[in-house]
């Protein structure tokens, strides 16, 4: 009955179907976090481009837990068009095919047939059984919905499908001091890209093959990705709106990968305030950060011989991890919070730990460094 349905409005609609995605390292005289990302982000593997005129091959048929896919007589055009401009994009493709038939080892179900890269161009895709075929763009913004499904039959198919491409979004951050007044300036460095992951590609809509000896549905497992970005060259100080900074613009989650955005907010003479901001959040979400002043951080902290930090030539740096905030609830109470602090001498290892207002500064171990 579903491949009926779906033949049934593929075919009315024609072939063309119309659809209708760490912190930097502190400023000059912190410390460093231990974890602090790299400035540049490796740029990912691109797929060549055929030569112009030149249709692009065929890529190879995945095979998901040894269940291998159908060859056919088919091929089909296919190409992305922006949902909004009209213009052409490049994405990658997964085209999945409605109902496949089992075979000795798996149920009928939907499957993976062929992940495809489709250059702007286009991109011509053969060996494909006759069938309904519905693909999802992993270029397309990560909340909207996949194209609909589409008839493949006959020597050649051209398809043009719609995606709607990630947005640019904005966020806010609102830094307060420890009695809760807001800083009147800071600097906003942003930009880092850190902690992405590959989502798992089997869409919800999918009807799972099963192993016929039993067990779960085949599935592409999720990869987790690395980190990396860039960051921008200047957080000059400016004065904080009463909505609280500005940060962004940024780009929207895609249906391949879930990102964290990763803004700083510096106020002079006190503690740092980064906010991870998910590629998932709505525009406009607002955060709450706490400020605190290094010169109440290090309290009696000192050296062993009684030094200071500063009379040792060291440097503190603290950094408080803004927390999001709704609307429809109460202000979160951020002095429960814990703030991390970073230490640096020179001639001994960097030490960090975590701290919360009011409580006592933990007793530290300097350790010189190793030469």
């Amino acid at each position: 009955m579903r491949r009926a349905l779906v033949a049934l409005a593929t075919v009315a609609t024609g072939v063309l179907v119309w659809w209708g995605r760490g912190e930097e390292s502190a400023r000059s005289g912190h410390a460093a976090p231990p974890d602090a990302p790299s400035e540049r982000e490796e740029p990912a593997a691109e797929a060549p481009e055929p030569a112009p005129g030149e249709a692009a091959p065929a890529p190879e048929a995945p095979s998901v837990r040894g269940d291998p896919v159908e060859r056919g007589e088919c091929a089909i055009f296919l190409r992305v068009l922006d949902a909004k401009t009209e213009q052409p994009v490049a994405s990658t493709v997964d085209l999945w095919r409605l109902d496949a038939p089992g075979n000795g080892d798996w149920t009928a179900g939907d499957q993976l047939h062929v992940t495809a890269e489709v250059p702007a161009e286009g991109a011509r895709l053969e060996g494909l059984p006759a069938g309904v075929y519905r693909p999802v763009c992993l270029a397309a913004r990560y909340s909207s919905d996949d194209p609909p499904p589409f008839l493949i039959e006959g020597a050649l198919t051209e398809v043009a499908i719609r995606a709607e491409t990630p947005r640019s979004l904005y966020a806010y951050v609102k830094v307060v001091d420890p009695r809760g007044v807001p800083m009147p300036t800071g600097g906003v460095r942003g930009g880092y890209h850190r902690g992405w992951t590959d989502r798992e590609r089997r869409p919800a809509w999918t009807t799972g093959r099963l192993p016929r000896g039993g067990g779960v549905a085949s599935s592409l497992p999720a990869r987790v990705g690395g980190r990396g970005g860039t960051r921008s060259s200047s957080t000059k100080p400016v004065p904080q709106p009463a909505e609280g900074f500005r940060l962004g613009p940024f780009p929207e989650d895609t249906k391949k990968s879930a990102v964290l955005h990763y803004f700083t907010v510096q106020v002079e003479g006190c503690g740092d305030v980064r906010v991870a901001v998910p590629g998932t959040a709505a525009d406009g979400s607002t955060f709450l950060g706490l400020s605190v002043p290094l010169a109440t951080v290090p309290g009696d902290l000192r050296m062993r011989d009684g030094r200071t930090i500063a009379e040792a030539g060291g440097k503190v740096s603290a950094t408080f991890v803004a927390v999001p905030l709704d609307a429809s609830a109460p202000a979160p109470l951020l002095s429960d919070r814990p703030f991390h602090v970073y230490v640096a001498v020179p001639g001994f290892k960097d030490l960090s730990f975590e701290h919360r207002l009011g409580e006592p500064i933990p007793s530290l171990v300097f350790e010189p460094e190793e030469r």
